[in-house]
């Protein structure tokens, strides 16, 4: 039996089924981004930007929304 066999064979014995890579830590960056996205998703939903005098989710987008533009990432 050739190496790339044996190993192909060790790989794929059902022994390893349950063996999964580690999941890559969410990073700073990566809550900016799904942050973003929602807002994003939000505003095309409502055709507007959030306002600080709507519902309890509105409210939250807007003031995201506000931090995003504070600190430059949103205009």
């Amino acid at each position: 039996m050739e190496w790339t066999q044996e190993l192909l064979d060790v790989i794929n014995d059902p022994m390893f089924d349950d063996v999964r890579l580690k999941p890559q830590p969410v990073t700073a960056d990566d809550r900016v981004q799904q942050k973003l996205m929602e807002l994003q998703a939000w505003i095309d939903a409502n055709g507007r930007e959030p306002q600080p005098a709507g519902d309890i989710k509105e409210k939250m987008m807007n003031r995201r929304m506000l931090t995003l533009k504070e600190q430059g990432l949103w205009n």
